[in-house]
């Protein structure tokens, strides 16, 4: 309540209001309801003419906080008022700002401390005379330094005007004010003795030091606070030796915790180490082994190695070096750690070591013998690791080396896939190399690959890139039956019918997957097959597929490895064979477009020349037919046999002109069928006809146009040589063979024309006894626009175009007949065309003929 001393309220910094404690308390005293208090409404419950000077008191000191004191009358209720001295102390926090006021209440006739000196006298000069090797500070209750003594001055370097002029925060460090700070609002608040504290103070230098703080507080004899008095007590030294125990005892306890846990940590490490680690005594007896020892040494299935001898193990495993020696017991590596040899760096000995049971482990053995303070060896220290796998590995690197290097070579050697000659100079098409197709390709790479893998099965599955789907290209397994499964289910598929999504997105990631195939037919059957893709261009072209013979097996990094790579060799393969025939395609269209060019030039040269000579033919023998019929044009005709002399003339020149223009006539008949067939528009008219008759009449044409030549005929009798064809057609093909006889052989030399019958076929032969043609002037022959060079022509037959030949291949095609062309150089040419004979059931009766035509022996002229 208002007028306890030691009981004082809480204002805010500027003075406007209370805390809600004091507001409570003010309020009870006052009558004044809470809210009418708060923002200055509290200078109400004051007497109207002191509230202007109150204002004015707390103001001031607003900026410039420091303990002021003042009397005003407060009304009690709504009594009269009642004088009171009022002692305002500020709060400040630790940086040094006002946080509030402590206003404490006393009776307004209380005595005035300043007229009365000798209570506070008697105090100080007893306090002194008690604590007189102690430091001694009196703080004003704002924190301002009033007084020190001596001892004080001494353990802080300051002198005593200097501390004088210093306050709480410069004495003490900023870390620790809040601690006295603390101290001393409970003090003022509470005014209950405060147990001594620990806090710093700056020394005048600037280094801390730890002093032991007593607090009182001074009162007047009213029982308003006056000052604090503090007994200083320097404790750095006991202090520092505290934090020095305290920090040696954590780390002593540190170091333990640490001991323990390093030595946990090596059990750990000791146990969890793969390799083995084997600690023997001077007698070679196991003292302590690993997880990985005792795995590696089969400790559990023989314990008696634990406590056996060197010379009793080694009479039980043996141990090879790496060219298969047998180990004596010297030089087993035990043996030699114990002999003082560190076995380290080079020194590292590796052996086969076979147990009892046939199980063969290799191992790699390295130590250093154990030595007492006397360099005596009292055991030896063994780190053992199982290179088994390495050296498993290392052999099927090895293989795998060697199976890529072989297949390299073998890949560079697939027959008719050599590389192609030069086409330099004339092109020709005979010099454009075969090339296997990619069927041929992949069976022959399966072939290769298939024993150098190892594996049960090999396969390869190229893209359709027209179907998207995939196709069996080629198989290699030994088991005639899976070859027939594995053809049923893989001859064409789709990859969403075996592989879910994140499987062919896999394969299309370039990536290898495993997976279990599974077959109904023709008996249960499930694959475990390597699937590796074979990626061109970021497309998947086809798949590589192996499959091992057991079915729960694993695929290792380095199998894995390996496939991939055979996947990338035939790959390239496949893309090198797809690429030279796309090579060879586009070179053999240029030849055949360089050819053809070639051919049509040649062609044309020879067609201007061959149409103009008949032409020219033609002309002649008209002018001369004109120049004779102008004779008879004279007044004085001739006698009657000068006359028919003339005319018999003119009729000789009419009929030159007319074979010429046969011969013409003839030469346009092919341009227009080779045009014919260059459209595929060469119609043919089939009916049943004899061809023994088409053959008799184009011999007769012949000999009525070369009548001085001799052309032989002969046929079977009682051989029926029904057909079924074009009878214009075949006749054309008869009289290109006879023209060809006749202008390229000897005018004295017969021509001979054959017909008979031959396995349900008949064939018809035309023989000259010409220059004949070498083996690849034969391959050529039956090609449009060719002729044969450096052969005359006999006679005054024109050499035509190079169309006849091909004209008749293409009728025969037609006619699903067969023809060739028999020759040796020097001993003249035999062509030939063969027709398969209409059925036996057909009616002859109503075959059309040609005249009384008889079937004869021999037509000889």
């Amino acid at each position: 309540m208002l007028g306890d001393s030691t009981s004082p309220l809480l204002w805010n910094s500027s003075g406007a209001s209370l805390d809600a404690q004091a507001l409570a308390v003010w309020s009870a005293y006052t009558g004044q309801d809470e809210r009418g208090a708060d923002n200055w409404g509290w200078l109400n419950a004051l007497h109207p003419a002191d509230r202007a000077s109150v204002r004015e008191a707390w103001q001031q000191v607003e900026h410039g906080p420091h303990v002021f004191s003042l009397v005003y009358r407060i009304q009690q209720g709504k009594a009269e008022y009642h004088p009171f001295k009022v002692l305002n102390v500020p709060v400040f926090n630790d940086a040094q700002q006002l946080q509030g006021w402590l206003v404490f209440f006393g009776a307004a006739a209380a005595p005035s401390p300043v007229r009365d000196e000798h209570w506070e006298l008697r105090l100080i000069n007893s306090m002194i005379y008690t604590q007189m090797v102690l430091g001694i500070l009196w703080l004003s209750l704002d924190g301002i330094v009033l007084r020190v003594n001596n001892r004080l001055c001494q353990f802080t370097g300051y002198t005593e005007a200097e501390l004088l002029s210093r306050t709480l925060w410069q004495l003490s460090m900023p870390e620790d004010v809040h601690v006295q700070l603390q101290a001393m609002r409970e003090r003022l608040v509470r005014d209950q003795s405060y147990p001594p504290f620990h806090i710093r103070y700056r020394r005048k230098d600037g280094t801390p030091i730890w002093v032991r703080i007593t607090e009182f507080l001074v009162h007047l004899p009213s029982g308003e606070p006056y000052y604090f008095f503090y007994v200083v007590e320097d404790v750095n030294s006991e202090v520092q030796a505290e934090e020095e125990h305290a920090e040696l005892l954590t780390r002593v306890q540190e170091a333990h915790a640490e001991s323990l846990a390093r030595t946990r940590q090596l059990e750990a490490i000791f146990e969890s180490i793969t390799d083995g680690i084997l600690v023997y005594d001077s007698d070679g007896c196991t003292i302590q082994a690993n997880a990985a020892a005792e795995h590696i040494f089969r400790l559990d299935l023989y314990p008696d190695f634990r406590q056996s001898s060197l010379q009793d193990v080694t009479s039980v495993l043996q141990a090879f070096d790496e060219k298969g020696h047998r180990f004596s017991p010297e030089q087993w590596p035990l043996m030699r750690l114990l002999n003082g040899e560190d076995l380290r760096g080079n020194n590292v000995v590796e052996m086969r070591l076979v147990f009892p049971d046939g199980a063969e482990v290799y191992l790699s053995y390295s130590g250093s013998p154990l030595r007492g303070q006397d360099e005596h060896i009292t055991g030896a220290v063994m780190v053992i690791r199982d290179v088994t796998e390495r050296r498993r590995m290392e052999h099927r690197v090895h293989n795998s080396f060697k199976t890529l290097l072989a297949l390299a070579e073998k890949i560079v050697d697939i027959p008719q896939c050599s590389s192609t000659n030069s086409m330099e100079g004339q092109p020709d098409l005979r010099h454009v190399p075969p090339v296997l197709p990619f069927q041929a390709v992949s069976e022959y790479l399966v072939e290769l690959i298939y024993p150098m893998l190892e594996y049960q099965s090999v396969s390869i599955s190229l893209r359709n890139s027209e179907t998207g789907q995939f196709q069996l290209a080629a198989l290699a397994s030994p088991s005639e039956e899976e070859r027939v499964s594995y053809e049923e289910h893989f001859a064409e598929f789709a990859l969403s019918e075996y592989l879910d999504e994140p499987a062919i997105a896999l394969l299309y990631a370039n990536e290898i997957i495993v997976r279990e195939i599974h077959f109904s037919t023709p008996r249960p059957f499930c694959y475990q097959i390597l699937l590796a893709p074979m990626i061109m261009d970021g497309l998947l072209v086809g798949i590589f597929t192996v499959k091992k013979s057991e079915l729960n097996t694993i695929y290792t990094e380095d199998e894995v490895s390996l496939v991939k790579a055979v996947a990338k060799f035939v790959l390239l393969v496949i893309e090198r064979e797809r690429m030279q025939q796309e090579w060879i395609e586009a070179h053999t269209n240029e030849l055949a477009l360089r050819e053809t060019n070639r051919r049509f030039d040649e062609f044309l040269s020879i067609a201007s020349h061959e149409l103009r000579t008949p032409l020219a033919g033609i002309k002649g023998n008209i002018q001369l037919a004109q120049r004779r019929l102008a004779f008879l044009k004279e007044p004085e005709l001739p006698e009657k046999d000068v006359l028919l002399e003339k005319l018999g003339k003119v009729r000789d020149y009419l009929l030159h002109a007319e074979h010429r223009v046969n011969v013409q006539n003839r030469m346009i008949s092919d341009l227009l069928d080779v045009s014919r067939i260059q459209a595929n528009k060469l119609d043919l008219v089939l009916h049943p006809c004899n061809l023994a008759e088409i053959v008799h009449n184009a011999v007769e044409d012949q000999r009525y146009t070369a009548t001085e030549r001799v052309i032989t005929f002969t046929v079977p009798a009682n051989e029926d040589f029904t057909i079924v064809g074009d009878a214009d057609r075949l006749g054309q093909v008869v009289h290109n063979y006879l023209t060809n006889a006749l202008k390229y052989s000897p005018m004295d030399r017969p021509v001979a024309v054959s017909l008979e019958i031959l396995d349900s076929t008949a064939r018809v032969s035309v023989r000259d006894e010409g220059p004949g043609l070498s083996p690849e002037e034969q391959k050529h022959v039956w090609e449009r626009f060719y002729r044969v060079k450096g052969i005359p022509v006999q006679g005054e037959a024109p050499p035509g175009l190079g169309l006849g030949l091909h004209i008749c291949r293409t009728i025969l095609d037609a006619h699903h007949g067969s023809f060739g062309l028999e020759s040796v150089p020097g001993e003249g040419s035999t062509f030939w065309f063969a027709l398969p004979l209409a059925c036996s059931s057909t009616d002859t009766s109503s075959l059309e003929t040609r005249g009384d035509f008889t079937a004869q022996t021999c037509f000889d002229v």
